[in-house]
């Protein structure tokens, strides 16, 4: 029965982005024939009276764009989510134990605050919440999209972060936090109570990564010659990889570049299922690359999980968060 229905989503999901694509190009076509049909016209001819009833087809043409466009982000809506509960939610079942996938939701903008990533902009969104375990060790991860608008005539959005966010349970909690930024990221947040940059033992490390911790000493039990080394690996694959620790938490963040994790690859070319498949995998390598590289520990091995890793409800992404606000 189960696979029946999953069969039935695949056709409907195919069928929806057969007319996410049909009216897309309607849309198109729409603004062509406009565009010729208003200027075309006036270039062959003076008597601009003769014109006027032109006026009405524009109009008329406009209206069919109009309509086009809103019927097809209906369908585009309807795609997504069957997209995410037919395609995204299977393969995470298949990486994952004990998942937990809310699409339409994600980390507040407090909790990621806590989290000491990034600067936080005036302009915050963040969906796609996974909750789950892999090889016994508990996560969560959600996008995450910060920005900053600058109002007045001259006005200029400025993007901080636009990836994806992660929390694991650390092994043994430090004093204080723990900031590993690379060099290059524009957007740091402050850390109050740090004594500036810290040069580790390994050159190119301190090349690659700024440093900064309110405890000087648990930045040199962190990063161990291992971590440095894996760290700058995931930073060359990654381009950007974030980390921050804080008491018993570590943080991650992993930019896009412009290739969202969990979303459809191209909303104009035709579905590839199987394509579609991979890519999701791809995406939820991140994760296991993030837990082997950085030697996330167990339950077992931390002796308990002190953030609810098990979220099993919308309700609790609402509860207060723990730990300090770096702003």
């Amino acid at each position: 029965m189960a696979e029946l229905a999953f069969e039935n989503n695949k056709a409907h999901m195919q069928k929806l982005h057969n007319k996410v694509r049909l009216f897309g190009s309607l849309s198109i076509l729409c603004i062509i024939i406009t565009v010729l049909t208003f200027f075309i016209p006036f270039a062959f001819s003076d008597n601009l009276v003769a014109l006027m009833p032109l006026q009405m087809i524009v109009f008329i043409e406009m209206l069919g764009f109009a309509g086009f466009a809103l019927i097809g982000y209906k369908f585009n809506r309807e795609f997504k989510a069957l997209y995410k509960e037919t395609i995204v939610k299977d393969a995470l079942n298949e990486e994952f134990d004990n998942v937990t996938y809310i699409p339409g939701k994600g980390f507040s903008s407090q909790q990621v605050s806590s989290f000491g990533l990034s600067r936080m902009g005036n302009r915050f969104h963040s969906e796609d919440y996974i909750a789950a375990t892999y090889k016994g060790i508990a996560f969560n991860t959600s996008d995450v999209t910060i920005r900053y608008h600058s109002g007045g005539k001259n006005s200029h959005t400025t993007t901080y972060f636009e990836g994806r966010m992660f929390e694991f349970q650390y092994g043994r909690p430090i004093s204080g936090c723990v900031q590993i930024l690379p060099d290059k990221f524009a957007y740091k947040p402050a850390l109050p109570g740090s004594s500036g940059k810290l040069q580790m033992e390994s050159v190119s490390f301190n090349k690659d990564y700024d440093v900064k911790a309110t405890n000087p000493e648990e930045a040199f039990y962190v990063l161990t010659p291992a971590i440095m080394e894996n760290l700058q690996r995931l930073n060359s694959h990654y381009r950007g990889f974030l980390v921050s620790i804080v008491g018993s938490m570590i943080y991650v963040g992993v930019p896009s570049h412009g290739n969202n994790a969990f979303d459809i690859s191209s909303s104009t070319k035709k579905l590839d299922y199987a394509s579609e498949r991979r890519k999701v995998h791809e995406d939820a390598r991140a994760i296991i690359d993030i837990i082997e590289y950085l030697s996330i520990p167990t339950i077992e091995e931390t002796g308990g999980v002190n953030l609810e890793m098990y979220r099993t409800s919308e309700e609790v992404l609402s509860r207060p968060v723990l730990g300090r606000s770096f702003i």
